[in-house]
């Protein structure tokens, strides 16, 4: 009775492990990916790591665009010679990164999040519309070709990246 009771929980634990790692949008972003999705994996590992399948988008240079089939939505990643390289997250998504700031969130909490290490690196204006783009710099040497990069228009996040440098900032060769 005991040995069915430890295979039940084994088994238990190892299926709530899976579902914690697939790709959702309770799923949070790091500066080195997504969930269980880490920037440098092979779009193979990715997939597994994700419990998804990925849809190959458009190609620019190098790159292709992969986005999850059957959700979640307006999630894309990068991939550049077959590693992934950044993610990026279009509203509506109710997607957070792991400090809580998302879709819609406003300049003074991406700044509360990240102390001291949010920089202004752009200001676009089109069509009349003001960008502010806002870029999450870590401290640490072992990451600094990383970053979060958040897209404000009306005072709010639009759309936010992360990743690896230039990957995360759309720049395919």
């Amino acid at each position: 009775m005991h040995t069915i009771i430890k295979i039940f929980i084994i088994t238990l634990v190892a299926t709530l492990a899976l579902e914690a790692e697939k790709l959702s949008d309770k799923s949070k972003v790091l500066l080195k990916g997504i969930g269980a999705i880490r920037i440098g994996m092979t779009v193979a590992d990715a997939q597994k790591a994700g419990g998804v399948t990925f849809q190959k988008g458009h190609k620019k240079g190098s790159c292709v665009f992969l986005t999850p089939k059957g959700g979640p939505e307006n999630i894309t990643f990068i991939a550049d010679k077959g590693k992934i390289m950044s993610v990026h997250i279009y509203a509506p998504s109710s997607i957070k990164t792991k400090s809580g700031v998302g879709i819609d969130s406003t300049e003074k909490q991406i700044k509360d999040a990240y102390p001291g290490q949010i920089k202004l690196i752009d200001t676009i204006t089109s069509d009349g519309d003001t960008f502010q783009i806002f870029a999450l710099v870590p401290k640490d040497k072992p990451v600094q070709n990383y970053r979060v990069i958040f897209t404000i228009h009306a005072g709010k996040v639009q759309d936010y990246a992360a990743g690896k440098l230039p990957f995360v900032k759309s720049r395919c060769d």
